[in-house]
C-alpha cells in the first residue's frame, strides 16, 4: 500500500497539483500516464549483465571456500541422516515429546540448508540474521529435550494461542487490505479451542512462551530465560550481534560482515561479499549440532550418537577453514 501522506509530500516539493481525496492520487498520475506496462528491452539488457556478474562473482567465491563449504554440506546432512535414522526408529511413537523435536529437527534441517544457500551467495550478514532463527529453534529443542512429556505437550498446544493473537490481528485490518474475511465456523472453531486450552491451563497461558513458565517458575518467561535453562548464555553475544541485521536500528548501517572494518567509507554494503562467512557458518553448525542432540536423547543409538560427536569435533576445523580462505583473499588482494 503506498503512503498517501507521503506520497503527497513528494507530490507537493515538485509543485503538482494534488487532489484532496486520498484515492484520487494515484488516478492522477496514471492520467498523466508515467506508468509503463512493461519493462523496456534496455532494462532486461542490463539484468542479463547483473545476472553474468553475479554467476561470475559465485563462481569465484565458490572455487575459494570450495573446501569448507563441502564440509559444512556434509555436516548438515549427516545431521539430518541422524534425524532420518531417529524417525525410522520411532515410526509408530506419538509422544509430544517425539512429535515436537522431530518437527524442530526438521526446521532446523530446512535453516541449516538455508544459512549455506545465503553463504555461497555471499550474503555472510543474511546468513547470520537467518542463524538467529536457528538458535531459537536448538534453544527450544534443548528445553524440551531437558524434560518430561508434559512441556512438550504445552509446547505444542501452545499453537492455539497464536492461533488466536494471528486472527485478532487480521480481523483488526481485513477491511482496509480488502481481503476476505474469516468464515464465521472458523473463527468459532478458533475461539472454542482457545477457551478449552485456557480452561487446561489457566488464564496466563495466554502469555508469551507461557508453555515453559511452569518450569521456569515464571508467567512471562522470554528467550533469554529459556537460554539461562539450558545453559547457552554464551551465545547471547551472537544472539544481540545478529539483531543488528535483522532490525533497522542505526547499528545496522554502520557495521556489516561484508566488510573488513563494518562499512566502506560512508556507504553501508548494498550487494554480494566474499567475506565474513565464518561466524555464520560456525554457529550454524553448533546450534544444528544441538539440535540433533536433543532429538537423538529421546532415542538413543550408539552409531548415530559416535556419529554426531565427530561431527562436534569438525566444528572447529571446518569454521578455521573458512577463516583461512578469508585470510587468503586479504593476502591476494
Amino acid at each position: 500500500m503506498i503512503n498517501n501522506v507521503l506520497l503527497k509530500k513528494v507530490l507537493k516539493s515538485l509543485n503538482i497539483d494534488i487532489p484532496n481525496d486520498d484515492k484520487s492520487v494515484l488516478n492522477l498520475l496514471n492520467e498523466m500516464n508515467i506508468f509503463e506496462d512493461d519493462f523496456s528491452s534496455c532494462e532486461y539488457s542490463s539484468l542479463i549483465k547483473i545476472r553474468e556478474y553475479i554467476l561470475g562473482f559465485t563462481n569465484r567465491l565458490m572455487y575459494s571456500y570450495s573446501k569448507p563449504i563441502q564440509e559444512i554440506e556434509i555436516f548438515v546432512e549427516l545431521c539430518k541422516t541422524i534425524g532420518d535414522n531417529i524417525i525410522k526408529r520411532n515410526y509408530s511413537n506419538d509422544s509430544s515429546q517425539l512429535i515436537a523435536l522431530k518437527r524442530l529437527h526438521q526446521k532446523s534441517s530446512l535453516v541449516s540448508s538455508e544459512i549455506i544457500y545465503l553463504i555461497k551467495g555471499g550474503y555472510a550478514s543474511a546468513a547470520l540474521s537467518r542463524w538467529r532463527t536457528l538458535l531459537e529453534v536448538s534453544i527450544i529443542s534443548l528445553f524440551l529435550a531437558l524434560n518430561d512429556d508434559v512441556v512438550s505437550e504445552r509446547y505444542l498446544d501452545y499453537i492455539i494461542i497464536d492461533t488466536k493473537k494471528e486472527m485478532n490481528n487480521y480481523n483488526e485490518n481485513v477491511e482496509f487490505l480488502g481481503f476476505e474475511d474469516i468464515p464465521l465456523t472458523e473463527q468459532n472453531k478458533v475461539m472454542n479451542e482457545y477457551d478449552n486450552i485456557l480452561k487446561k491451563y489457566g488464564n496466563d497461558f495466554k502469555n508469551n512462551n507461557a508453555w515453559a513458565s511452569e518450569v521456569l517458575n515464571n508467567k512471562k518467561p522470554n528467550l533469554h530465560d529459556l537460554m539461562n535453562y539450558v545453559n547457552l548464555e554464551y551465545m547471547k553475544p551472537f544472539y544481540k550481534l545478529s539483531n543488528n541485521f535483522i532490525h533497522s536500528g542505526s547499528k545496522s548501517l554502520m557495521f556489516n560482515l561484508g566488510y573488513i572494518n563494518g562499512v566502506d567509507g560512508d556507504n553501508t554494503i548494498s550487494s554480494r561479499s566474499n567475506i565474513g562467512f565464518t561466524d555464520p557458518a560456525q554457529l550454524c553448525m553448533l546450534s544444528f549440532f544441538n539440535s540433533t542432540m536433543a532429538f537423538l536423547s529421546v532415542s538413543p543409538n550408539e552409531e548415530d550418537l559416535i556419529i554426531l560427536l565427530s561431527l562436534y569435533n569438525k566444528i572447529n576445523r571446518i569454521s578455521n577453514k573458512f577463516s583461512d580462505a578469508e585470510n587468503k583473499l586479504f593476502e591476494e588482494s
